[in-house]
């Protein structure tokens, strides 16, 4: 039986190391305050809600970290602009 083939981009698979959450958040948290809180509430508050909002990554794709869903939330809410 042939295996499949990939249906995923290959820019897509490199959102990890390339993407918003993991090059420039990490610089506007430390530096501009982005989140209207310091590092250490924002983890207090994502070891609250992370059993919460957390998804299971499936076959067809890897979930979205509970971390980059609290952070697209709160930059929402402090700011009222999406980023995507």
């Amino acid at each position: 039986m042939k295996k499949g083939s990939c249906w995923t981009r290959s820019w897509i698979l490199r959102r990890h190391e390339r993407s918003f959450s993991s090059t420039l958040v990490p610089e506007l948290i430390t530096e501009d305050g982005m989140f209207r809180m310091h590092e250490s509430d924002f983890q207090f508050l994502l070891n609250l809600v992370n059993p919460i909002i957390a998804k299971q990554d499936t076959l067809l794709r890897e979930s979205i970290p509970a971390r980059e869903r609290l952070q697209d939330t709160l930059q929402y809410i402090a700011t009222g602009i999406t980023l995507f």
